[in-house]
């Protein structure tokens, strides 16, 4: 059970990595859309007050949190037969 445990969140680390890097990139084609619609450039601070540029950023940040949260998860994982050991 333990070695499909381990697997399973290795699986929810990459896939996580992976819909981050995805958002990443959305998050630019936001910004890029949203510099366009206000006719600004791309170091213009005004984009930041965009509701959807700033909705795009918290996006990207939550998915970033998830994503600390699973390697956390597997950090601990990966500890545990060591403490484990420890305490016995």
């Amino acid at each position: 059970m333990r070695a499909e445990a381990m697997k399973a969140v290795e699986t929810a680390a990459r896939g996580a990595w992976a819909a981050e890097t995805a958002v990443a990139v959305w998050a630019a084609e936001v910004r890029q859309r949203v510099e366009v619609r206000l006719g600004i450039g791309m170091d213009d601070p005004r984009a930041w007050e965009d509701p959807e540029y700033a909705s795009a950023l918290d996006t990207y940040a939550e998915l970033g949190r998830a994503r600390e949260r699973i390697e956390w998860v597997l950090v601990a994982m990966k500890r545990e037969p060591e403490t484990a050991a420890k305490e016995h």
